[in-house]
Protein backbone atom coordinates (compact mmCIF):
# COMPACT_ATOMS: atom_id res chain seq x y z
CA UNK A 1 0.00 0.00 0.00
CA UNK A 2 2.77 2.42 -0.91
CA UNK A 3 2.07 5.50 -3.01
CA UNK A 4 5.35 5.26 -4.94
CA UNK A 5 8.37 3.02 -5.33
CA UNK A 6 10.39 5.34 -3.07
CA UNK A 7 7.77 4.95 -0.33
CA UNK A 8 8.03 1.17 -0.72
CA UNK A 9 11.81 1.34 -0.33
CA UNK A 10 11.38 3.38 2.85
CA UNK A 11 8.81 0.93 4.27
CA UNK A 12 11.16 -2.02 3.62
CA UNK A 13 14.15 -0.15 5.09
CA UNK A 14 12.22 0.76 8.25
CA UNK A 15 10.91 -2.79 8.63
CA UNK A 16 7.25 -1.81 8.18
CA UNK A 17 7.01 -4.13 5.18
CA UNK A 18 9.03 -7.31 4.82
CA UNK A 19 10.75 -8.41 1.60
CA UNK A 20 8.70 -11.63 1.63
CA UNK A 21 5.50 -9.59 1.65
CA UNK A 22 6.73 -7.55 -1.34
CA UNK A 23 7.71 -10.64 -3.32
CA UNK A 24 4.41 -12.40 -2.51
CA UNK A 25 2.41 -9.35 -3.64
CA UNK A 26 4.40 -9.10 -6.88
CA UNK A 27 3.88 -12.82 -7.55
CA UNK A 28 0.12 -12.52 -6.95
CA UNK A 29 -0.07 -9.49 -9.26
CA UNK A 30 1.81 -11.40 -11.97
CA UNK A 31 -0.52 -14.40 -11.66
CA UNK A 32 -3.59 -12.15 -11.74
CA UNK A 33 -2.33 -10.43 -14.90
CA UNK A 34 -1.81 -13.76 -16.69
CA UNK A 35 -5.28 -15.13 -15.80
CA UNK A 36 -8.56 -13.63 -16.96
CA UNK A 37 -10.31 -11.82 -14.14
CA UNK A 38 -13.42 -13.63 -12.90
CA UNK A 39 -16.65 -11.69 -12.92
CA UNK A 40 -17.33 -10.11 -9.53
CA UNK A 41 -20.02 -11.92 -7.63
CA UNK A 42 -22.60 -9.89 -5.81
CA UNK A 43 -24.33 -11.27 -2.76
CA UNK A 44 -27.61 -12.92 -3.54
CA UNK A 45 -30.56 -11.18 -1.96
CA UNK A 46 -32.08 -13.29 0.76
CA UNK A 47 -34.76 -10.91 1.99
CA UNK A 48 -38.34 -11.11 0.81
CA UNK A 49 -39.14 -8.83 -2.10
CA UNK A 50 -42.87 -9.26 -2.56
CA UNK A 51 -43.64 -5.61 -1.75
CA UNK A 52 -41.19 -4.13 -4.25
CA UNK A 53 -43.54 -4.59 -7.19
CA UNK A 54 -46.29 -2.55 -5.53
CA UNK A 55 -46.25 1.15 -6.19
CA UNK A 56 -45.13 3.23 -3.24
CA UNK A 57 -45.65 6.49 -5.11
CA UNK A 58 -48.59 8.66 -6.04
CA UNK A 59 -48.28 10.36 -9.42
CA UNK A 60 -50.63 13.31 -9.46
CA UNK A 61 -53.10 13.37 -12.35
CA UNK A 62 -52.09 9.97 -13.72
CA UNK A 63 -53.42 6.55 -12.81
CA UNK A 64 -52.30 3.00 -13.57
CA UNK A 65 -48.85 3.90 -14.87
CA UNK A 66 -45.59 2.01 -14.45
CA UNK A 67 -43.47 3.77 -11.80
CA UNK A 68 -39.84 2.96 -11.00
CA UNK A 69 -36.94 4.43 -9.02
CA UNK A 70 -34.13 6.12 -10.89
CA UNK A 71 -30.81 4.34 -10.69
CA UNK A 72 -28.80 7.56 -10.82
CA UNK A 73 -29.94 9.06 -7.51
CA UNK A 74 -31.88 6.22 -5.82
CA UNK A 75 -34.36 8.28 -3.80
CA UNK A 76 -35.23 7.09 -0.31
CA UNK A 77 -38.64 7.42 1.30
CA UNK A 78 -39.15 10.85 2.81
CA UNK A 79 -36.88 12.75 0.42
CA UNK A 80 -38.42 15.29 -1.97
CA UNK A 81 -39.01 13.55 -5.30
CA UNK A 82 -40.05 14.43 -8.86
CA UNK A 83 -41.23 12.16 -11.67
CA UNK A 84 -40.01 12.11 -15.27
CA UNK A 85 -42.24 10.58 -17.95
CA UNK A 86 -40.04 8.34 -20.11
CA UNK A 87 -40.96 7.17 -23.58
CA UNK A 88 -41.03 3.45 -22.87
CA UNK A 89 -40.66 2.85 -19.12
CA UNK A 90 -43.44 4.88 -17.54
CA UNK A 91 -42.51 7.38 -14.84
CA UNK A 92 -39.03 7.36 -13.36
CA UNK A 93 -38.83 8.84 -9.87
CA UNK A 94 -35.78 11.02 -9.12
CA UNK A 95 -34.68 13.01 -6.10
CA UNK A 96 -35.56 16.67 -6.56
CA UNK A 97 -31.86 17.65 -6.53
CA UNK A 98 -30.73 14.97 -9.03
CA UNK A 99 -28.28 16.23 -11.66
CA UNK A 100 -29.58 13.79 -14.29
CA UNK A 101 -33.12 15.04 -13.71
CA UNK A 102 -31.94 18.63 -14.14
CA UNK A 103 -30.46 17.74 -17.56
CA UNK A 104 -33.63 15.92 -18.60
CA UNK A 105 -35.85 18.79 -17.40
CA UNK A 106 -33.78 21.31 -19.36
CA UNK A 107 -34.24 19.26 -22.54
CA UNK A 108 -37.99 18.61 -22.13
CA UNK A 109 -39.67 20.31 -19.16
CA UNK A 110 -43.16 19.12 -20.22
CA UNK A 111 -42.25 15.56 -19.08
CA UNK A 112 -41.76 16.53 -15.43
CA UNK A 113 -44.58 15.27 -13.18
CA UNK A 114 -45.29 15.95 -9.51
CA UNK A 115 -44.86 12.76 -7.47
CA UNK A 116 -45.48 12.05 -3.79
CA UNK A 117 -44.49 9.16 -1.57
CA UNK A 118 -47.33 6.72 -0.91
CA UNK A 119 -48.65 5.60 2.43
CA UNK A 120 -46.11 5.08 5.19
CA UNK A 121 -45.56 1.48 5.99
CA UNK A 122 -42.70 -1.00 5.91
CA UNK A 123 -39.17 -0.16 5.03
CA UNK A 124 -37.11 0.32 1.95
CA UNK A 125 -34.88 -2.47 0.65
CA UNK A 126 -31.51 -1.84 -0.93
CA UNK A 127 -28.58 -4.05 -1.85
CA UNK A 128 -25.34 -3.20 -0.08
CA UNK A 129 -21.89 -4.41 -1.10
CA UNK A 130 -19.09 -3.79 1.40
CA UNK A 131 -15.56 -3.71 -0.02
CA UNK A 132 -13.06 -3.52 2.84
CA UNK A 133 -9.72 -4.77 4.05
CA UNK A 134 -10.17 -7.49 6.66
CA UNK A 135 -8.98 -6.10 9.97
CA UNK A 136 -9.77 -6.34 13.65
CA UNK A 137 -13.13 -4.84 14.70
CA UNK A 138 -14.21 -4.24 11.08
CA UNK A 139 -17.74 -5.48 11.62
CA UNK A 140 -18.06 -3.86 15.02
Amino acid sequence: HADSVDDLYIQVALGDTGPNQVSRTLLEAERAASQPAPAPTLPRPTARRENLGKSKFTVQGVGNLLVQLARCCQPVAGEPIVGYLTRSRGVTVHRADCAALARLAAASPQRILPVEWGQAGGGYEVDVVVDAVDRRWLLK
